[in-house]
């Protein structure tokens, strides 16, 4: 071996680049792996390990060619060049895996929650902090400069247990019921940034419409915030349909009403066709058991109504028009607020029956 310190170190250093390719390699591939399926950065104590590993098997063999090279500057200057560029791989493997976009991944990617590094405590509970980065060209219609500029920027948080996939419908859903966006796909990356594909409210009115249906335009009196997404009854057709409209548009004939562009099936578009007026009803949203229970009756000609027992023949009356089926008991309730299901001899109470609006009458004594 040379007996210049100079000469040995370069030496050393020559060594170590050429021992450092493969466990540079290595600790890429783990701290990009690491990091793109579990969201937490490998620690840079186990890549040192692997890379001092790696680097022993290569060291060894050039130390069967000269075993002088083992107690020198040498060995010393080429362990450090390695494990320097162990720990500069990983890190860089770490950084790439997070900037890939998070859409390209198996679904089961999409089950993990954000690394930890993101959370903040806000009031004992944790939170991450999602800001929208950037946001592509749509297919349909691409959205203006100044819709543009409100959204890019803009940080929404969420709960920290959530899931990558969770937070990314939750995101879409609140950029779309705040800037009006007809559709809205959200990718989220591991540092929190989200990247939007979105069309303005205006796109193709067949994105909106549901396998089997068909768009048809009718005139109507518009009822106060009718929005897009509603459901309504038209009774001139005897059906139900969904409002495609966003907003309706006002008729340029008649001020007073409006065009409403309604997603029927097949068969209910004929009905519809060739009409020149239709009036609508707006249907209740949302999962209400007694409303339905309600409109159920009324179809068939029934009516809820509440009778208060005053004394015995009444209550006479009204068990007699239980026993012939005329009416139904729903509730009953006692003086002390109790609810039964029965018809019971007793003090006076208030009954909840179901029947024809006549048999009704018949136990309010004539009153409807």
């Amino acid at each position: 071996m040379p007996d210049s310190l100079l000469l040995q170190v370069l030496i050393g250093v020559y060594v170590g680049v050429l021992t450092g390719v493969l466990p540079a390699l290595v600790s890429w591939a783990l701290g990009f792996t690491f990091r793109y399926v579990t969201g937490v950065t490998i620690p840079g104590l186990a890549v040192v390990a692997v890379g001092a590993a790696l680097a022993g098997i290569s060291g060894g063999l050039l130390g069967l060619l000269d075993p002088g090279i083992a107690d020198t500057p040498v060995a010393v200057t080429a362990v450090l060049i390695v494990l320097m560029a162990s720990l500069w791989a990983h890190d860089q493997g770490d950084k790439t895996a997070a900037e890939v976009p998070r859409r390209f991944t198996l679904a089961t990617i999409r089950d993990r929650t954000l690394p930890t590094e993101l959370v903040e405590r806000v009031g004992g509970f944790g939170e991450v902090s999602i800001e929208v980065e950037t946001i592509e060209e749509h297919t349909e219609r691409a959205l203006s400069e100044e819709l543009r500029g409100a959204i890019v920027g803009e940080r929404f948080r969420f709960p920290a247990d959530l899931t990558v996939g969770e937070i990314e419908g939750r995101l879409a859903d609140r950029l779309a019921a705040r800037y009006e966006l007809a559709d809205v796909s959200v990718s989220i990356d591991g540092r929190g940034r989200a990247t939007l594909l979105a069309a303005p409210a205006g796109a193709r009115l067949s994105r909106r419409l549901r396998e089997g249906q068909r768009a048809v335009v009718v005139r109507t009196l518009v009822p106060p915030g009718l929005a897009r997404g509603d459901e309504v009854r038209v009774e001139e057709a005897d059906l139900t349909a969904t409002v495609l409209s966003d907003p309706p548009t006002e008729d340029e004939e008649d001020g007073e009403l409006g065009r409403v562009a309604l997603g029927v099936t097949r068969s209910a578009e004929r009905a519809l066709l060739g009409r020149e007026r239709v009036e609508v009803h707006v249907l209740p949203r949302g999962d209400r058991p007694v409303e339905a229970f309600a409109t159920a009756l009324r179809r068939t000609g029934r009516e809820i109504g509440r009778v208060r027992l005053s004394n015995a023949e009444h209550r006479a009356a009204v068990a007699s028009a239980v026993e012939s089926n005329d009416l139904a008991v729903l509730a009953v309730r006692r003086p002390d607020g109790r609810l039964c299901g029965e018809l019971t001899e007793g003090d006076a109470a208030e009954v909840f029956l179901a029947g024809s609006r006549e048999a009704l009458r018949s136990v309010r004594g004539g009153r409807a």
